[in-house]
């Protein structure tokens, strides 16, 4: 099962999108600080903000964030279906259901190659694009509600907890794999 967001760390382009939107919360948080909360918060709150993003599961959500970034980053050039794969770190024939269950609803479009008729491209449709911009910003939503119980130095001693945990938890998994391996 793919993670939330693991099509890498770069959410700069939502988050300075939802900054724009919400200038005060984002005035007390760096990029680098938002990120691995904004990270949590969507895997904890999954799909359960409005009727619309309970249609998508979450893996479907990182298919969907993985195509719009790389378009983002490559002048809208659309990724192929084995550039995706490998960006979430899964198999081609891991993801094929998530994209016949994304296409049916019309989130995406599978194009194929112009040259090669083998490769075979992923567009994020206005629908999907818009669905996952609401989940963007509806995670953002709970985030600014939480956060806004806290003061500036709590603030400062959870993001430091957060950190100090998520570096443990990665290194522990790490060890558990090298553990596995031999």
């Amino acid at each position: 099962m793919l993670n939330l967001f693991l099509a890498g760390d770069n959410m700069f382009p939502m988050f300075e999108l939802l900054a724009k939107e919400k200038p005060d919360l984002y005035k007390r948080l760096s990029q680098e600080q938002y990120l691995p909360f904004f990270k949590s918060m969507q895997n904890i709150c999954g799909g359960c903000f409005s009727d619309r993003s309970a249609d998508m599961t979450s893996s479907e959500m990182s298919l969907c964030y993985c195509v719009k970034l790389h378009s983002q980053e490559n002048g809208g050039v659309l990724p192929t279906v084995a550039e995706t794969a490998a960006k979430l770190n899964v198999s081609v024939p891991a993801i094929s259901r998530t994209l016949k269950n994304l296409e049916a609803k019309e989130y995406i479009r599978r194009v194929a190659d112009k040259s090669d008729r083998r490769i075979v491209h992923i567009l994020l449709t206005e629908k999907g694009d818009t669905l996952l911009l609401e989940n963007f910003r509806a995670v953002s939503e709970v985030m600014d509600r939480a956060l806004a119980k806290f003061s500036d130095e709590e603030l400062r001693l959870m993001l430091e907890l957060h950190v100090k945990f998520t570096k443990a938890v990665s290194q522990a998994a790490s060890e558990m794999n090298e553990t596995k391996q031999h």
